[in-house]
């Protein structure tokens, strides 16, 4: 009985945090794989600012003053939505 009650011990001291810490720092890592949906981001190779608006199912929409800035913008969208 003596060798149960320790290992519950080792298991609640030991193991069971590191457990947690594996699965708090997984979820930072899928977390940060995410698509960035909000706010202003800086892309190299841009001749003029370029808009990217998504309607309410979270398709974009590409507003650039050159076909080569919206493509360049939509192939950085296409990157970044299937990163994960």
């Amino acid at each position: 009985m003596r060798w149960g009650i320790r290992a519950l011990v080792v298991f609640v001291a030991v193991l069971l945090p590191a457990i947690v810490g594996g699965v708090v720092w997984g979820r930072a890592q899928l977390r940060g794989s995410l698509a960035q949906l909000e706010g202003e981001r800086q892309l190299p190779g841009l001749s003029a600012a370029v808009q990217v608006t998504r309607d309410a199912l979270g398709v974009p929409t590409v507003r650039a003053a050159t076909r080569a800035d919206a493509a360049r913008a939509t192939g950085f969208l296409h990157a970044q939505e299937r990163f994960f």
